[in-house]
């Protein structure tokens, strides 16, 4: 990473920090004996041009040296390939816990014709306790299999998104309303299991001085998941699927049902997002990290 953030900073004349090698060479030669008295003042050269530097030039390079900094450790993460299968397969995981979080008290009152404040009552219970249930299990799950397989997270993420594919269109198609929630909360088991996961992944292949930064950055895949309602929505006129004219919407408009268009995104990004977490596996397991945390167990000796 030192010669590729050389090359991309060209005119660069001194490293912004020094590598592993570089750092170890230094302690080496600033443990070493004191050099002969015939022998020239080690520094002595150096210390003349620094002396005859312009003030302004000092000032100008203080000042730079901490952007340039940020755009060096910018690309060490960004540019390591895991972290970019990871975020690319984030960003479209998000993308279908938006679109189902914003449209999906729009399908129970317009298709089941449930009451707000009975909506309300349901997603208050299933989704925080279907969420808390999936971190945890998830969470844990993906610490057992990491112990087997290095890519064992990545692997836990696809199984998650990959079943929760076909269960959120069971969600979407059972003709009763009391059927739906319950596959609703079993949705938020299967499909949840992925967040920490996927973040942890961040984490392992990246440098312990990086990780806050490289956490960061993951998380900006975020913002991508705010494009997915709006997405449903210009479906929903795509289809025009209209349920009744002016009886759901309350204000004489025309209510559409969700119904076509949240299988085609929410589903469909799950799908997605599945075979993006293959690739992650794959990166994992076939390109060598070398900021991979301690050797796993298996490899170390099982003796614990």
């Amino acid at each position: 990473w030192d010669r590729l953030s050389s090359a991309l900073l060209a005119g660069t004349q001194e490293p912004l920090c020094l590598s592993a090698s570089e750092a170890m060479e230094a302690d080496t030669t600033s443990s070493s004996p004191p050099a002969s008295p015939t022998a020239p003042r080690r520094g002595s050269q150096l210390a003349v041009p620094k002396a005859e530097a312009a003030p302004e030039d000092e000032a100008v390079r203080e000042e730079v040296a901490p952007l340039r900094r940020v755009w060096v450790h910018f690309l060490e993460i960004v540019l390591v390939p895991a972290f970019a299968a990871t975020w690319v397969a984030a960003a479209i995981r998000f993308m279908a816990g938006y679109a189902l979080g914003a449209w999906i008290q729009v399908y129970y009152r317009r298709v089941y014709g449930l009451t707000p404040g009975a909506i309300s009552i349901y997603m208050s219970v299933i989704v925080p306790t279907g969420g808390l249930c999936a971190s945890v299990v998830g969470g844990r799950v993906a610490d057992w299999w990491y112990q087997r397989d290095v890519a064992g997270k990545a692997w836990l993420c696809f199984l998650s998104s990959l079943l929760a594919s076909p269960v959120i269109a069971a969600v979407l198609t059972v003709p009763s309303a009391g059927t739906s929630l319950g596959l609703l909360w079993l949705e938020y088991f299967v499909a949840e299991q992925w967040f920490a996961p996927s973040a942890a992944i961040v984490i392992d292949v990246n440098p312990v001085h990086l990780r806050s930064f490289a956490a960061a950055l993951y998380m900006g895949s975020s913002a991508f998941g705010g494009l997915s309602p709006a997405i449903v929505g210009w479906l929903n006129s795509v289809f025009d699927e209209v349920i009744e004219e002016g009886s759901s919407t309350g204000d004489g408009g025309e209510a559409y049902d969700p119904t076509t268009s949240l299988l085609i995104v929410v589903s469909g990004f799950y799908a997605v997002a599945a075979l993006m977490y293959i690739l992650v596996a794959v990166l994992l397991r076939y390109h060598p990290f070398p900021h991979l945390d301690t050797p796993l167990p298996r490899q170390a000796g099982k003796g614990e």
